[in-house]
C-alpha cells in the first residue's frame, strides 16, 4: 500500500521504517526528478521541498541523523 506519490522505486525505506528519496515524483512527472543526493536521507526533496509526513514526532533532522548514522557509523 503506498502512502503517498513519493512512496514507489527508486526511493526506498529502511528497515526501521526511515524513507529515502532518491527521485520526486511531486515536481517531476512521471520519471521524477533526481534528487540532491545529500537530501535524499532527509526524506525531502531538496527543489521542492516535498516533505513525507511523518505520524511520528520525529523531524526530518532526526531522521537524517539516524540514516546518517546507520551508513557511515
Amino acid at each position: 500500500m503506498m502512502r503517498h506519490l513519493n512512496d514507489k522505486g527508486p526511493n526506498f525505506r529502511d528497515e526501521s521504517g526511515c524513507f529515502f528519496l532518491v527521485r520526486c515524483f511531486s515536481c517531476g512527472g512521471t520519471y521524477g526528478t533526481e534528487n540532491w543526493a545529500p537530501a535524499v536521507a532527509s526524506g525531502s526533496c531538496a527543489w521542492c521541498g516535498w516533505k513525507e509526513s511523518n505520524s511520528h514526532s520525529r523531524t526530518a533532522q532526526d531522521r537524517t541523523d539516524d540514516n546518517l548514522r546507520s551508513i557511515f557509523g
